[in-house]
């Protein structure tokens, strides 16, 4: 098991009012029906300027809905990495041997 000490990671609220959902027409073949509805959604985080696009659904609702679950998980997502990132730095930086900064050993006779 491996414990590391990291300075503390902001945690991000993902507020409702922080999403921006804009309804778009599909894409992709699927008839008359993919040309008149807009039914996929594109969900930006305003924050973070992360965006999700759905269209896996007919229904514009549900693809609300699984838009802004997918964002939820991709911001996550990217805090992780950022944690994950420092962790290594940090361990990188411990384990660098910089020129001026030799090990030095000291002997002594008895």
């Amino acid at each position: 098991m491996e414990i590391s000490e990291v300075s503390e990671l902001k945690e991000i609220n993902i507020l409702e009012t922080n999403i921006k959902y804009q309804a778009v027409r599909s894409q992709g073949p699927g008839g008359q029906k993919v040309n008149k509805v807009n039914t996929a959604v594109r969900a930006t985080h305003l924050p973070t300027k992360t965006s999700v696009f759905v269209m896996d659904s007919r229904s514009q609702f549900q693809n609300k809905k699984t838009a802004r679950d997918r964002l939820i998980e991709k911001i996550k997502l990217k805090n992780y990495e950022n944690l994950k990132s420092q962790i290594q730095e940090k361990w990188n930086h411990q384990t660098d041997i910089q020129r001026g900064n030799p090990i030095r050993v000291f002997t002594h006779k008895d």
